[in-house]
């Protein structure tokens, strides 16, 4: 009797509590129509009609075997997957004011067409084999992005990298590195959490306008030499100190480009190595841009108009002018962190050249000419370096300083104007006077 107690107390107890419905796997074989919101047209095997519908926990699948009858998504959907089999051959459009949100985007054949209507993958995306038309408005992906045969549209639309947890989101292709991702507009952001961007395998080509948003930290990196190459305009406004990344950003664009920082004049949202090589166009500078630890800011070609722009380079940053035309900043600041900065080529400064921070500000290399003021606020004593200063202001100069500033070669070339030292100058080398006083 106390048996048959103690069995009937833990079925009393089990009906408090509800079973969580099983994940399951729900196949599109319709049985009217095409329309996703008809619960019949989703069975749980090919043959059997379906009487519920896909649910957050669930799979939906097309499948070429069961049917490639094509479907037109016409309500909200969102579930864990999509998985849209490589046998599958049929057309998956989408209708009304809805949003698709999925778990895992998996996309290996058929067409699928995203119209306007939002995209959410929240774990990760990969299309091989599918004839993908991304959404004119957003595709926000989480995780993985991987493209690898088929065919992507970018539809004039944004894809926004962004991920939930300090993990590190890789943006990949075929182990050849032969794939292209072409996107109109493509938004990086650090919003929620610290955050990695991976490229690998694959060449992502931004043709209207590429963004760096969010409060914390945000790096673009890569493993082998898969680049950025951007046709547009490059905007950050990011809002952390820590950023950057061994990733390549090349501008490439063909007509007017601008590149910008939105956020401060302090050295935030900072940018990983970057190359200008523009056959025609301008380039125009705008804001306090900063480059990342380690990167180099490389010049090939093109025309670039430096207005009131000022260059940070944070750390053992390089600056190369691989052109016999002007790499030219309006101010250009390196901070002493204790590293060294190099200038391969010469780099021109228009406005004014300074220097910050308490750690030592070598500068080693080629030319850095200065038609500005010099204001270096770097307060170490071991700042040095083997750069050689030109001075070829067409005006007066001024150099200032915290402390005794430290130049192993200068040369003087000025056409008009005085340069006054407002701070103790050494001189380590060389002063080769042409012109001026």
């Amino acid at each position: 009797m106390k048996a048959i107690s103690s069995f009937l107390a833990c079925i009393a107890i089990l009906t408090c509590f509800s079973i969580p419905s099983v994940a399951a796997v729900y196949k599109f074989n319709p049985a009217s129509g095409t329309s996703a919101k008809n619960k019949v047209n989703w069975r749980s095997s090919c043959a059997t009609p379906g009487s519920t519908f896909p649910g957050v926990s669930d799979t939906i699948q097309f499948d070429g075997s069961c049917s490639n009858a094509n479907c037109v998504f016409d309500t909200t959907f969102n579930v864990a997957k999509i998985n849209v089999k490589s046998n599958y051959s049929g057309t998956i459009s989408v209708s009304g004011s809805i949003t698709l949100t999925f778990g895992i985007g998996i996309f290996d054949g058929g067409t699928f067409n995203g119209g306007s209507v939002p995209l959410t993958f929240n774990v990760s995306l990969k299309i091989d084999g599918c004839s993908f038309t991304s959404s004119a408005s957003s595709l926000n992906s989480y995780g993985d992005f991987t493209f690898k045969s088929g065919g992507f549209a970018h539809n004039n639309g944004t894809v926004i990298f962004h991920r939930y947890t300090e993990t590190t989101t890789t943006i990949g292709g075929t182990s050849n590195g032969s794939s292209t991702l072409t996107l109109y507009k493509a938004e990086f952001t650090a919003s929620s959490q610290n955050s990695i961007f991976r490229i690998r395998n694959i060449t992502v080509e931004v043709v209207n306008e590429m963004k760096l948003t969010g409060n914390y930290h945000l790096l673009l990196n890569t493993n082998s030499s898969s680049v950025i190459e951007v046709q547009g305009n490059i905007v950050s406004s990011n809002t952390a100190t820590v950023g950057g990344g061994d990733c390549l950003i090349i501008i490439n664009g063909t007509g007017s480009q601008t590149l910008s920082d939105t956020h401060g004049t302090t050295g935030t949202g900072k940018l990983c190595n970057m190359k200008i090589d523009k056959s025609s166009g301008t380039l125009s500078l705008a804001g306090n841009i900063a480059i990342g630890g380690s990167t180099t800011w490389e010049y090939v070609d093109g025309t670039v108009i430096e207005g009131t722009a000022r260059l940070i380079c944070d750390y053992n940053n390089t600056l190369v002018n691989n052109s016999r035309g002007e790499m030219k900043f309006a101010k250009l600041d390196m901070v002493g962190d204790g590293g060294t900065h190099t200038i391969d080529g010469r780099i021109l400064v228009t406005d004014t050249f300074s220097t910050s921070n308490t750690g030592d500000c070598d500068i080693n290399g080629d030319t850095l000419e200065l038609q500005g003021d010099v204001v270096w606020d770097n307060t170490s004593s071991g700042s040095n370096g083997n750069v050689f200063f030109k001075f070829s202001g067409g005006a007066d100069q001024i150099v200032s300083g915290q402390s005794t500033i430290q130049f192993d070669k200068v040369k003087l070339i000025k056409s008009d104007g005085n340069i006054t030292l407002n701070t103790p100058v050494s001189i380590t080398t060389d002063i080769v006077f042409v012109t001026g006083k």
